[in-house]
């Protein structure tokens, strides 16, 4: 039986791939488990229309978020935390954290992996920052301070 995967299987087909595959293994698993479609010329239509939106949209955002890596370099974000006396802080800043002050701060939403952080942040002062998606890198400053 001819089938279009919906998703994923490993070692029997990707997402968009049409493959034939046994009769019993499409009705009683692939089918069932909403895992494939049958291959009609109809659903091939359908399914190619979506995938071709689907990469549209993928380049769009990537150019979007490269973009935005362009505009934050050289910006310095301010960050205040708790910390010790000597300037450890008590709870570390993360990628995802990070993330989230600068889309708070700068208004600017980054995936996590365009942050490149050897170690999440844990000490007060100014610490440099790598952003990167695809061919474009920022430098960011991250200023951190104790409260008051």
């Amino acid at each position: 039986m001819k089938v279009i995967f919906l998703k994923d299987v490993a070692r029997i087909g990707r997402r968009g791939e049409i493959k034939n595959v046994a009769d019993g293994y499409a009705r009683n698993f692939l089918l069932k488990q909403r895992i494939a479609k049958i291959a009609t010329d109809n659903v091939i239509r359908e399914e190619t229309k979506r995938e071709k939106i689907r990469a549209e949209r993928a380049v769009a955002s990537g150019e979007l978020a490269e973009k935005l890596i362009k505009d934050l370099d050289g910006k310095v974000l301010e960050v205040v935390r708790d910390a010790s006396p000597e300037g450890s802080l008590y709870a570390g800043i993360s990628k995802g954290e990070l993330a989230g002050e600068i889309a708070r701060s700068l208004h600017a939403t980054l995936p996590e992996s365009a942050i490149h952080l050897e170690h999440n942040i844990k000490h007060t002062g100014e610490h440099r920052v790598e952003l990167a998606l695809g061919r474009v890198s920022s430098v960011l400053t991250v200023r951190v301070s104790a409260i008051s």
